[in-house]
C-alpha cells in the first residue's frame, strides 16, 4: 500500500531525530520500496521526508538519493522545489535560499514563519 510509504518515511525521520539511524535507515528503505505505488504529490512529499531523515543522520548520500527521487515532481511545486533547495544547501554548509516568489503578499510575520520551517 502506497500510504504505508509516507508513514515509514514519517517513521525514518523521526528515529534520525531521536539519534536512531539504523532504525532510520531500515525505515527510509522500506519507504523507497512502495514510493512508485503513490501518486506525484504524495510522491515528493514522501521523499522530502525521506531527504529531512537524511539531514537529521547527517547521511549525504541518503539525502542526494532522496533529492534525485524528487526532481522528477517538484517541477510546477514552488514550495516543495524551495523546500528542496533548502535540504540541499543544509548539507552542503550553506546558508538557506530565499523563498523568492513565495514570500509575494506575505507579511512580515508569515515571512518570517516559512522561513522559519525546519529543514
Amino acid at each position: 500500500d502506497g500510504g504505508d510509504a509516507f508513514i515509514l518515511a514519517l517513521w525514518a525521520r523521526a528515529a534520525a531525530a531521536l539519534g536512531d539511524h539504523r532504525a532510520s535507515l531500515q525505515a527510509a528503505q522500506r519507504a523507497v520500496l512502495r514510493l512508485p505505488l503513490l501518486p506525484d504529490g504524495e510522491h515528493g512529499r514522501c521523499c522530502l521526508t525521506l531527504a529531512r531523515a537524511a539531514v537529521a543522520r547527517g547521511d549525504v548520500e541518503g539525502l542526494e538519493q532522496a533529492l534525485a527521487r524528487l526532481r522528477t515532481t517538484e517541477q510546477g511545486l514552488p514550495l516543495l522545489a524551495w523546500e528542496a533547495a533548502r535540504a540541499r544547501a543544509s548539507v552542503a554548509g550553506r546558508p538557506p535560499p530565499p523563498p523568492g516568489e513565495l514570500a509575494r503578499g506575505l507579511g512580515p510575520a508569515e515571512l518570517s514563519a516559512l522561513e522559519a520551517r525546519p529543514t
